[in-house]
């Protein structure tokens, strides 16, 4: 919240929703010791598909000492590397460039069939919002219901 009062724009909203859920898959799911880590093919991911809610990624970050907080203040300044949006450019220890509705997903689908299709026996997990939701089910005409209930289970720590 600091940094989104410091860049006098953002979306708290989105990120207080994000927080607790980011928090917890780091802590327990993701479990990276240094932003090397990172480039390792053998690991849990995660994809922010509602790309807004970034700075509860970066705070998240800084949390576990994979990022200096200071530089996080810097959100949403030109020659900032931390944007309103995750870009593989700046941070490269984002997986995903995102913020358009449904490229997280889709990136995230990706990147879970490249896992099974090297055998590599890890998760990919995807935080969508719910007018990511929305748009994903007319396009692809998936059950709405499902998708809300995958995240409210989310919310609750029931990781699927």
């Amino acid at each position: 919240m600091i940094s989104i009062f410091f860049a006098g724009s953002g979306h708290p909203g989105g990120v207080l929703s994000s927080i607790d859920i980011i928090t917890y898959l780091f802590h327990n799911k993701i479990k990276l010791k240094n932003i090397s880590d990172f480039k390792k093919n053998n690991r849990n991911r995660f994809i922010l598909s509602k790309g807004h809610s970034v700075p509860a990624l970066y705070s998240v970050l800084a949390a576990l000492n994979l990022l200096n907080f200071k530089d996080t203040i810097n959100l949403r300044k030109i020659i900032s590397k931390f944007q309103g949006h995750p870009c593989r450019i700046n941070t490269p220890w984002v997986e995903a460039s995102t913020g358009s509705l449904g490229q997280g997903f889709s990136f995230a689908i990706g990147q879970a069939i490249a896992l099974k299709h090297l055998k590599i026996n890890k998760k990919v997990f995807v935080l969508i919002g719910d007018g990511e939701a929305n748009e994903l089910r007319k396009k692809f005409k998936l059950d709405q219901a499902h998708l809300i209930k995958t995240v409210l289970r989310l919310k609750k720590y029931k990781i699927i």
